[in-house]
């Protein structure tokens, strides 16, 4: 039986004669491998070609394990958080920020589009969120840098490529990657790690689940998973599922957003103080003067509750009052009094 090989497939095998570094001989590979028919008739050469990869990624394995150093490059931390997105080449990395973000990244249906740090901004609500595309994440492409950065991230999601037959292939390469930094990805706020780890908020993105209509892949994907680690399907052509993300990486986070109210006036409510989940009055009063922590009687509180929007705590117009260790919940509207 025939493979019936089209000519976009001679074209990437040329690309892979002509190639001169092994980079460039996989990334030929892979776009022979993307391109040809997938059917019986070609399952062996289909193997072939993913045994060539295979031990081009090995040979380049073996070389950047002794050349681990690098620059590495700094990116000043904004608004609540800083969430690197990292993934599989051609996992949709670049166009999820573009689409979250007014961030402009280069966007190809090539591998290895992101080279450097591009950071954006995402809004939830009225607080925002540093995201960090990164290079993809590959045996033979991976920056010697990235590990650090990853390392000191507040936060960490992991997109993949529901539209791909690679996805597991794909998954595994990303958490052998975080094994070997000893990065630990949790659902919520990180846990004590053990010594040499590092614990980081995080989780999956299944990128173009459009891809994906009868949901086989997600499945997969979900049953490959450690316990309790969550992923999130979504797609740049359906805003639903892209509007859900803002507060699912906020959540993330671990963070709260505070009011504050001058005694005698209205609360400003334009500009929430972030603080991490937990913080008291107390903490509170910090953000505003240093001085308040020794002048700090006592504090009043507005609390909205979380069904409905009515005050459940505070609904008089004078508010509760409270004590400097009262631990504050998001939303909560804060009255310092000296």
């Amino acid at each position: 039986m025939a493979a019936n090989l089209t000519p976009a497939y001679f074209a990437a095998e040329e690309k892979y004669r002509e190639a001169k570094t092994v980079p460039d001989k996989i990334a030929a590979l892979e776009e022979m491998l993307s391109v040809m028919p997938k059917h019986k008739a070609s399952e062996k050469l289909q193997k072939e070609l993913k045994t060539k990869i295979s031990k081009l990624r090995e040979s380049l394995q073996k070389k950047s394990a002794t050349s681990f150093r690098g620059t590495v490059p700094t990116l000043k931390r904004e608004g609540a958080g800083q969430v690197f997105i990292i993934g599989s080449p051609n996992s949709g990395k670049s166009s999820l920020l573009a689409n979250l973000t007014k961030a402009t990244p280069e966007i190809g249906e090539y591998s290895f589009t992101t080279q450097t740090l591009i950071p954006g901004m995402l809004q939830f609500e009225d607080a925002q969120v540093q995201l960090v595309d990164t290079p993809a994440i590959s045996p033979e492409h991976t920056k010697t840098w990235l590990s650090s950065l990853l390392r000191n991230a507040d936060g960490i999601l992991v997109v993949l490529d529901l539209g791909s037959d690679e996805i597991i292939e794909d998954s595994e390469e990303v958490f052998k990657y975080l094994t070997q930094c000893k990065i630990r990805l949790e659902t919520g706020p990180p846990a004590q790690p053990e010594p040499g780890w590092v614990s980081i908020p995080g989780f999956l993105v299944g990128n173009k689940f459009d891809l994906d209509d009868d949901g086989v892949r997600r499945q997969i994907l979900a049953d490959s998973l450690s316990q309790g680690l969550s992923l999130m399907p979504v797609s740049i052509l359906d805003e639903n599922s892209l509007s859900a993300l803002p507060a699912k990486i906020f959540r993330l986070l671990g963070k709260i957003r505070v009011y504050c109210k001058t005694p005698g006036k209205p609360a400003d409510l334009s500009t929430p103080t972030v603080l991490k989940s937990g913080s008291t009055a107390l903490d509170f009063s910090e953000t505003i003067h240093k001085d308040l922590q020794e002048k700090f009687k006592y504090a009043r509180l507005w609390r909205k509750s979380h069904a409905g929007g009515e005050k459940s705590e505070g609904s008089s117009p004078d508010g509760i009052r409270i004590a400097r260790d009262y631990e504050l919940k998001d939303g909560d509207v804060v009255e310092i009094h000296t």
